[in-house]
């Protein structure tokens, strides 16, 4: 399945040339006679999967994470899988799980196209920022750092 979306330039700064960074181009004409155009944009979904992730198996880590689709029709894309992490703790190197550390997630944020309503029952896309939870990690327990810091001070 091939992505598109329509994208709306202003023709006017298009071909203007880059003169000066702090100088403020003016707004686009809004009425039907305006310079603004319809451009789409064709997303090649070869480019989406890429195989570098395949490499990290969550598996292998001690912090073992499953992941989750998010479905949202108004988004592009519309499908987002995110990190769940499978436990409290930790693992040890025989598989106990140690709750002397927390599992974590990771975040990392991204950008989505979002479907807005706009006059006359059109929608566009407007670009947003998402924070989705890309893998766990492990962590020191708030409690294990007090217990530290306390030891640490008694010598």
């Amino acid at each position: 399945m091939l992505g598109v979306a329509a994208l709306l330039l202003d023709v006017d700064a298009l071909a203007a040339p880059q003169r000066n960074r702090s100088m403020k181009l003016p707004k686009p004409s809004k009425g039907p006679r305006g310079r603004m155009r319809k451009l789409w944009l064709k997303v090649d979904p070869a480019l989406l999967n890429s195989s570098d992730s395949l490499l990290i198996s969550p598996r292998l880590s001690i912090s073992p994470w499953t992941y989750e689709s998010s479905y949202d029709v108004d988004r592009v894309p519309y499908h987002i899988f995110e990190a769940k992490c499978e436990r409290t703790g930790c693992l040890t190197r025989d598989g106990q799980e140690d709750m002397g550390l927390e599992s974590k997630p990771i975040f990392y944020q991204i950008l989505v196209l979002r479907r807005v309503k706009a006059k006359r029952q059109e929608s566009v896309l407007q670009l947003e920022k998402k924070t989705v939870k890309v893998g766990c990690t492990c962590a020191v327990c708030p409690a294990s750092v007090t217990r530290q810091a306390v030891l640490f001070t008694n010598q």
